[in-house]
């Protein structure tokens, strides 16, 4: 693959300077566009693997790999169990694909339809657990009108955190003749000269023929050949009017197209079960979340529910921890900022917490109960045995100097 297919990302604030391959663009463009038509509104997000080649902190991405996702919580890149067990497998695999041989694994890339150019809570959880490595990187693809797509990579700072809200540097993707062009080998490339079309060469002209004298005959003073009528021009302006009124429709659709208004921003929230418990993450990048003064969870577990105030400090950290009771949980979050209100919703649908663990956990706390009663009346009965001895003490010593008394007389 020649130099001229790759371009450079990073500057002098970015601590990993990345080479991507304009061939690959247009793979990750693939599969992000065909997620994106899976649905009508917003589409379906997609994620996979990023291999290259590295040299130190400099990388050079020059294949990938899908990750598979079965979308159980909805739309969003969100990895359940099973997901997180195929790719330990995939991970662990790798090393067999022929076409990966010398390469290495150099991160992941996660588009967004509905968030921001930003990663989210669960973007930073599987960045956390699956690419530890402080030169590995997260490529997050925001795709837009007409294919139009844009980019940004997320590294590791210096101290090892990650600046989730903003990439150092945004960028889009190039023109897709680019990457088809590039894909195609030069040597099978059409040649522009040998394309240009050749006019057939001109017949040889026909011999002169000799010229005969002939009498001259003067013409006559009138014609005898009638001239021909005038043609009738034919009428233009109902086609100038047709093609008025097709460039009219063609000028309303394209404004429609282009002025109608931008999505309203999502908060991007999810549940998803780890431990246990149910981990309720959000966008903490929002521009609303940023700007809010306030939010409330509102936690709807079969039969009960619960209310729970966030603060602008809880808005910011991007999750909230919540044990349930139920297989059915729906979660509400409302945020209100200087920009207006925002709300979201998300469910959760899951197996019941097993009956057996719920009576094991109460017989446990009834027989703390009773334990601890046990040892309140334990200690009531030592303070009176205690007090009893006090006593006895006392008219021990009455009773010794009485009879010291007694014994001198």
């Amino acid at each position: 693959m020649s130099e001229s297919t790759f371009e450079t990302w990073g500057g002098e604030h970015s601590p990993v300077t990345v080479e991507y391959s304009v061939v690959v663009l247009e793979e990750i463009r693939a599969q992000v566009s065909q997620g994106l038509m899976k649905f009508s509104r917003g589409g379906m997000e997609v994620g996979g693997l990023l291999y290259g080649a590295r040299d130190g902190n400099k990388l050079r991405i020059e294949a990938i790999r899908t990750i598979g996702c079965d979308h159980a919580n909805g739309p969003s890149f969100v990895l359940s169990s099973e997901d997180r067990a195929k790719l330990d497998a995939q991970l662990a695999e790798h090393v067999q694909d022929s076409h990966l041989q010398n390469l290495e694994l150099l991160g992941w890339f996660v588009s967004h339809t509905r968030a921001e150019l930003a990663m989210t809570g669960s973007d930073l959880e599987i960045f956390g657990t699956y690419f530890k490595e402080p030169w590995q990187v997260t490529l997050v693809v925001r795709p837009g009108r007409s294919n139009q797509m844009r980019a940004g990579f997320f590294v590791r700072e210096a101290d090892g955190s990650v600046r989730s809200e903003q990439s150092h540097q945004e960028f889009a993707f190039p023109d897709r003749l680019a990457g088809v062009m590039e894909a195609i080998p030069r040597a099978e490339r059409p040649d522009r000269a040998s394309a240009r079309m050749t006019l057939p060469p001109l017949p040889p002209p026909p011999s002169a023929q000799p010229i005969r004298q002939q009498a001259y005959n003067p013409p006559p003073m009138f014609d005898p050949m009638p001239y021909p009528s005038p043609v009738p021009e034919r009428k233009r302006w109902p086609w100038l009017v047709a093609g008025l009124a097709v460039i009219a429709i063609l000028a309303f659709v394209g404004l429609r197209y282009f002025w109608q208004p931008a999505p309203p921003e999502s908060l991007g929230l999810q549940v998803t079960e780890r431990e246990g418990e149910l981990q309720i993450v959000w966008n903490n990048a929002s521009r609303t979340v940023v700007r809010a003064t306030k939010g409330t969870l509102e936690i709807s577990d079969g039969d009960a529910s619960e209310r729970v105030p966030l603060t602008r400090s809880q808005l910011s950290d991007g999750h909230y921890f919540y044990t349930r009771k139920g297989g059915d949980v729906e979660v509400r979050m409302q945020v209100e900022s200087t920009d207006g209100s925002l709300g979201e919703s998300a469910r959760f649908l899951g197996r019941a917490p097993q009956p057996e663990k719920t009576d094991q956990l109460q017989l446990v706390e009834t027989q703390r109960s009773e334990l601890e009663q046990e040892n309140q009346k334990l200690k009531t009965e030592n303070a009176a045995l205690n007090d009893r001895i006090q006593q006895l003490e006392r008219a021990q010593k009455i009773l010794e100097m009485r009879l010291g008394i007694t014994g001198a007389k």
